[in-house]
């Protein structure tokens, strides 16, 4: 239950990412002053990311034992960018914190006995 509530996080984050990814990408289209280089390299990024995300959900979800280790690097990743957005002076705590709660509750999860024990077994059908 717990590895698919991880894979859940794991495709709502992926959604989001591909979202920004694709709107950078119109955006790059439309502003005057914009260097579109650069801003298409940032949506391939988030594009990029998005894909890794929904294949991190996908491994979870079928119990392959790589799929732990791509979803703490996200999620690390991810505290990492709530904790840079933190800022209450420019009232954009909601940020942090959108980005911060699933990052903690995937890192809460990750490690319990009945994920661990999914992911044990996926290993073991491999062999």
């Amino acid at each position: 239950m717990a590895a698919t509530f991880i894979s859940v996080i794991l495709m709502i984050e992926a959604a989001a990412v591909i979202g920004v990814g694709v709107y950078t990408a119109i955006v790059a289209f439309g502003e005057e002053g914009m260097h579109i280089v650069g801003t298409l390299f940032l949506a391939a990024v988030c594009l990029g990311l998005g894909v890794f995300l929904i294949q991190a959900a996908r491994g979870m979800r079928s119990g392959r034992p790589w799929s732990r280790g791509a979803a703490l690097a996200w999620q690390v990743l991810q505290i990492g960018l709530a904790l840079g957005s933190f800022n209450p002076d420019n009232r954009i705590v909601w940020l942090a914190l959108l980005l911060a709660i699933p990052a903690i509750v995937v890192l809460a999860l990750v490690f319990r006995q009945s994920v661990t024990d999914w992911l044990a077994r996926g290993e073991r059908q491999q062999a």
